[in-house]
């Protein structure tokens, strides 16, 4: 899942909602791979539920 995400996550960054729209899954899956990833330091959380790719 962590590696779908980052492939959506281009340019400016997307907002949570969006991802899922895009991989067709559930918010809770998007969620707990954004949360693992921003701790690795692969994302970073721009608030409001918007998240950029950081490498």
């Amino acid at each position: 899942m962590e590696q779908e995400v980052l492939e959506c996550l281009v340019g400016d960054g997307k907002h949570v909602d969006e991802i899922c729209r895009e991989l067709k899954v559930p918010v809770a899956g998007v969620s707990a791979a954004l949360i693992k990833m921003e701790i690795i330091g692969a994302v970073k959380n721009l608030g409001g539920g918007n998240y950029v790719k950081t490498c």
